[in-house]
Protein backbone atom coordinates (compact mmCIF):
# COMPACT_ATOMS: atom_id res chain seq x y z
CA UNK A 1 0.00 0.00 0.00
CA UNK A 2 1.33 3.43 -0.93
CA UNK A 3 1.86 6.09 1.71
CA UNK A 4 2.38 9.80 1.02
CA UNK A 5 4.79 11.49 3.42
CA UNK A 6 6.03 15.06 3.89
CA UNK A 7 9.20 16.36 5.51
CA UNK A 8 11.23 19.59 5.22
CA UNK A 9 9.45 20.71 2.09
CA UNK A 10 9.81 17.33 0.39
CA UNK A 11 7.07 14.90 -0.60
CA UNK A 12 7.56 11.15 -0.83
CA UNK A 13 5.44 8.22 -1.91
CA UNK A 14 6.53 4.97 -0.27
CA UNK A 15 5.41 1.39 -0.88
CA UNK A 16 7.81 -0.35 1.48
CA UNK A 17 7.10 -0.61 5.22
CA UNK A 18 10.83 -0.64 5.98
CA UNK A 19 11.72 2.69 7.68
CA UNK A 20 15.11 2.62 5.95
CA UNK A 21 13.38 3.57 2.68
CA UNK A 22 11.89 6.74 4.14
CA UNK A 23 15.23 7.65 5.73
CA UNK A 24 17.09 7.14 2.46
CA UNK A 25 14.60 9.18 0.47
CA UNK A 26 14.46 12.17 2.79
CA UNK A 27 17.98 12.22 4.23
CA UNK A 28 20.02 9.70 2.19
CA UNK A 29 20.59 7.93 5.50
CA UNK A 30 22.67 4.78 5.14
CA UNK A 31 23.35 5.49 1.47
CA UNK A 32 26.74 4.58 0.03
CA UNK A 33 27.77 5.45 -3.53
CA UNK A 34 28.01 2.69 -6.09
CA UNK A 35 29.92 2.65 -9.39
CA UNK A 36 27.92 4.84 -11.75
CA UNK A 37 26.36 3.39 -14.90
CA UNK A 38 25.24 6.67 -16.36
CA UNK A 39 25.31 10.41 -15.89
CA UNK A 40 25.02 10.58 -12.09
CA UNK A 41 25.69 8.95 -8.75
CA UNK A 42 23.70 5.92 -7.60
CA UNK A 43 23.50 4.88 -3.95
CA UNK A 44 22.88 1.61 -2.14
CA UNK A 45 21.28 1.45 1.31
CA UNK A 46 20.55 -1.50 3.64
CA UNK A 47 17.09 -2.90 4.27
CA UNK A 48 15.88 -5.37 6.86
CA UNK A 49 15.77 -7.92 4.05
CA UNK A 50 18.18 -7.08 1.26
CA UNK A 51 19.15 -3.64 0.00
CA UNK A 52 17.74 -0.72 -1.90
CA UNK A 53 19.06 1.49 -4.68
CA UNK A 54 18.57 5.27 -4.64
CA UNK A 55 18.95 7.13 -7.94
CA UNK A 56 18.88 10.94 -7.73
CA UNK A 57 17.75 12.64 -10.92
CA UNK A 58 20.45 14.12 -13.13
CA UNK A 59 20.08 16.07 -16.35
CA UNK A 60 21.76 14.96 -19.56
CA UNK A 61 22.93 16.96 -22.55
CA UNK A 62 24.11 20.57 -22.52
CA UNK A 63 21.34 21.63 -20.13
CA UNK A 64 23.05 19.66 -17.34
CA UNK A 65 25.53 22.53 -16.94
CA UNK A 66 22.66 24.87 -16.02
CA UNK A 67 20.13 22.61 -14.31
CA UNK A 68 22.23 19.68 -13.10
CA UNK A 69 19.62 18.10 -10.82
CA UNK A 70 16.52 20.15 -11.60
CA UNK A 71 13.59 20.09 -14.02
CA UNK A 72 11.54 23.14 -14.93
CA UNK A 73 7.77 22.77 -14.47
CA UNK A 74 7.82 18.96 -14.77
CA UNK A 75 7.70 16.55 -11.83
CA UNK A 76 9.82 13.86 -13.49
CA UNK A 77 10.22 11.73 -10.32
CA UNK A 78 6.44 11.51 -9.82
CA UNK A 79 5.89 10.75 -13.50
CA UNK A 80 8.44 7.91 -13.52
CA UNK A 81 6.89 6.49 -10.35
CA UNK A 82 3.52 6.26 -12.08
CA UNK A 83 4.87 4.45 -15.16
CA UNK A 84 7.24 2.18 -13.23
CA UNK A 85 4.53 1.26 -10.72
CA UNK A 86 2.07 0.50 -13.51
CA UNK A 87 4.54 -1.90 -15.14
CA UNK A 88 5.42 -3.59 -11.84
CA UNK A 89 1.75 -4.09 -10.94
CA UNK A 90 1.16 -5.56 -14.40
CA UNK A 91 3.80 -8.21 -13.69
CA UNK A 92 6.32 -6.69 -16.09
CA UNK A 93 10.00 -7.31 -15.20
CA UNK A 94 11.18 -4.10 -13.53
CA UNK A 95 12.87 -3.73 -10.13
CA UNK A 96 10.40 -3.55 -7.26
CA UNK A 97 9.61 0.14 -6.59
CA UNK A 98 10.22 1.18 -2.99
CA UNK A 99 9.60 4.91 -3.02
CA UNK A 100 10.08 8.27 -4.69
CA UNK A 101 10.76 11.73 -3.30
CA UNK A 102 10.63 15.22 -4.77
CA UNK A 103 10.73 18.84 -3.76
CA UNK A 104 9.54 21.89 -5.63
CA UNK A 105 11.17 25.29 -5.43
CA UNK A 106 9.22 27.70 -7.58
CA UNK A 107 9.05 26.18 -11.07
CA UNK A 108 11.87 23.70 -10.39
CA UNK A 109 11.55 20.06 -9.30
CA UNK A 110 14.26 17.83 -7.85
CA UNK A 111 14.02 14.28 -6.60
CA UNK A 112 15.18 10.68 -6.30
CA UNK A 113 13.80 7.22 -6.99
CA UNK A 114 14.30 4.07 -4.91
CA UNK A 115 13.98 0.44 -6.00
CA UNK A 116 14.90 -2.93 -4.56
CA UNK A 117 18.48 -3.91 -5.37
CA UNK A 118 19.04 -7.02 -7.44
CA UNK A 119 22.27 -8.67 -8.47
CA UNK A 120 22.38 -8.25 -12.23
CA UNK A 121 24.56 -7.41 -15.20
CA UNK A 122 23.64 -5.30 -18.19
CA UNK A 123 23.09 -6.81 -21.63
CA UNK A 124 26.36 -5.42 -22.99
CA UNK A 125 28.44 -7.03 -20.24
CA UNK A 126 26.49 -10.30 -20.47
CA UNK A 127 27.07 -10.63 -24.21
CA UNK A 128 30.78 -9.90 -23.79
CA UNK A 129 31.14 -12.50 -21.02
CA UNK A 130 28.89 -15.19 -22.52
CA UNK A 131 29.06 -14.80 -26.34
CA UNK A 132 27.63 -18.26 -27.03
CA UNK A 133 24.56 -17.49 -24.90
CA UNK A 134 24.22 -13.92 -26.18
CA UNK A 135 21.84 -14.58 -29.12
CA UNK A 136 19.32 -16.41 -26.94
CA UNK A 137 19.48 -13.70 -24.27
CA UNK A 138 19.11 -10.93 -26.85
CA UNK A 139 16.05 -12.71 -28.21
CA UNK A 140 14.58 -12.74 -24.69
CA UNK A 141 15.31 -9.01 -24.46
CA UNK A 142 13.37 -8.44 -27.68
CA UNK A 143 10.41 -10.35 -26.26
CA UNK A 144 10.46 -8.17 -23.13
CA UNK A 145 10.59 -4.97 -25.20
CA UNK A 146 7.61 -6.14 -27.22
CA UNK A 147 5.70 -6.81 -24.02
CA UNK A 148 6.50 -3.29 -22.78
CA UNK A 149 5.08 -1.81 -25.98
CA UNK A 150 2.02 -4.04 -25.80
CA UNK A 151 1.42 -2.63 -22.30
CA UNK A 152 1.41 0.85 -23.81
CA UNK A 153 4.79 2.13 -22.58
CA UNK A 154 7.50 3.84 -24.63
CA UNK A 155 10.96 3.91 -23.04
CA UNK A 156 12.77 7.25 -23.37
CA UNK A 157 16.29 5.80 -23.25
CA UNK A 158 16.19 2.23 -24.51
CA UNK A 159 19.85 1.23 -24.56
CA UNK A 160 21.92 -1.85 -23.75
CA UNK A 161 22.87 -0.65 -20.25
CA UNK A 162 19.22 -0.22 -19.31
CA UNK A 163 18.56 -3.89 -20.09
CA UNK A 164 19.67 -6.05 -17.15
CA UNK A 165 20.06 -9.81 -16.74
CA UNK A 166 19.36 -11.09 -13.25
CA UNK A 167 22.08 -13.38 -11.94
CA UNK A 168 19.73 -15.48 -9.81
CA UNK A 169 17.31 -16.57 -12.52
CA UNK A 170 18.56 -15.19 -15.86
CA UNK A 171 15.47 -13.06 -16.38
CA UNK A 172 15.63 -9.87 -18.45
CA UNK A 173 14.72 -6.71 -16.53
CA UNK A 174 14.29 -3.16 -17.88
CA UNK A 175 15.27 -0.13 -15.81
CA UNK A 176 15.33 3.69 -15.93
CA UNK A 177 11.85 4.79 -16.95
CA UNK A 178 12.63 8.46 -16.44
CA UNK A 179 10.66 10.42 -19.06
CA UNK A 180 8.97 7.25 -20.33
CA UNK A 181 5.39 7.70 -21.48
CA UNK A 182 2.30 5.58 -21.29
CA UNK A 183 -0.37 5.56 -23.97
CA UNK A 184 -3.35 3.45 -25.04
CA UNK A 185 -1.47 2.06 -28.03
CA UNK A 186 2.18 2.37 -29.03
CA UNK A 187 2.27 3.31 -32.70
CA UNK A 188 4.47 1.58 -35.26
CA UNK A 189 6.50 4.79 -35.53
CA UNK A 190 7.09 4.91 -31.77
CA UNK A 191 8.07 1.23 -31.75
CA UNK A 192 10.54 1.85 -34.57
CA UNK A 193 12.06 4.86 -32.82
CA UNK A 194 12.58 2.84 -29.64
CA UNK A 195 14.32 0.07 -31.58
CA UNK A 196 16.38 2.61 -33.52
CA UNK A 197 17.59 4.07 -30.22
CA UNK A 198 18.57 0.59 -29.07
CA UNK A 199 20.29 -0.12 -32.40
CA UNK A 200 22.36 3.04 -32.00
CA UNK A 201 23.37 1.90 -28.52
CA UNK A 202 24.43 -1.50 -29.86
CA UNK A 203 26.53 0.12 -32.59
CA UNK A 204 28.17 2.62 -30.21
CA UNK A 205 29.11 -0.21 -27.87
CA UNK A 206 30.49 -2.39 -30.69
CA UNK A 207 28.05 -5.22 -30.14
CA UNK A 208 27.98 -7.91 -32.81
CA UNK A 209 25.28 -7.20 -35.43
CA UNK A 210 23.86 -10.70 -34.98
CA UNK A 211 22.96 -9.81 -31.41
CA UNK A 212 20.70 -6.95 -32.48
CA UNK A 213 19.25 -9.25 -35.13
CA UNK A 214 18.37 -11.62 -32.29
CA UNK A 215 16.65 -8.76 -30.46
CA UNK A 216 14.58 -8.11 -33.58
CA UNK A 217 13.64 -11.77 -33.84
CA UNK A 218 12.53 -11.77 -30.22
CA UNK A 219 10.50 -8.63 -30.81
CA UNK A 220 8.85 -10.31 -33.77
CA UNK A 221 7.08 -7.29 -35.18
CA UNK A 222 7.97 -5.85 -38.57
CA UNK A 223 8.78 -2.18 -38.12
CA UNK A 224 9.06 0.40 -40.86
CA UNK A 225 12.87 0.69 -40.90
CA UNK A 226 13.64 -3.00 -40.83
CA UNK A 227 14.36 -3.27 -44.57
CA UNK A 228 17.12 -0.66 -44.45
CA UNK A 229 19.74 0.55 -41.96
CA UNK A 230 18.81 3.75 -40.07
CA UNK A 231 20.41 6.98 -41.27
CA UNK A 232 22.72 9.05 -39.07
CA UNK A 233 20.05 11.72 -38.90
CA UNK A 234 17.45 9.28 -37.60
CA UNK A 235 19.84 7.93 -35.01
CA UNK A 236 20.88 11.39 -33.81
CA UNK A 237 17.24 12.35 -33.32
CA UNK A 238 16.81 9.41 -31.00
CA UNK A 239 19.73 10.22 -28.69
CA UNK A 240 18.30 12.25 -25.76
CA UNK A 241 21.78 13.22 -24.54
CA UNK A 242 22.81 15.07 -27.70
Amino acid sequence: MERTLHSSGKTAIVRSADPAVEAALFDRAGCEPMPSRGRGAVYRFPLANGAGILRPYRRGGAVRFILKESYLFVNRPRREWTVHGYLFDAGFPVPEPLGVVWERRGPVYRGAFATLWMEATDLLAFCAEYPTEAPAMCRKAGEVILRMHELGVVHADLQVKNILIRKDNGNVVLIDFDNARRCKRVSESARARNLLRLHRSCVKNSMAPVWFTAIQKGYGKIVEWEERPPTDGELNELDPHK
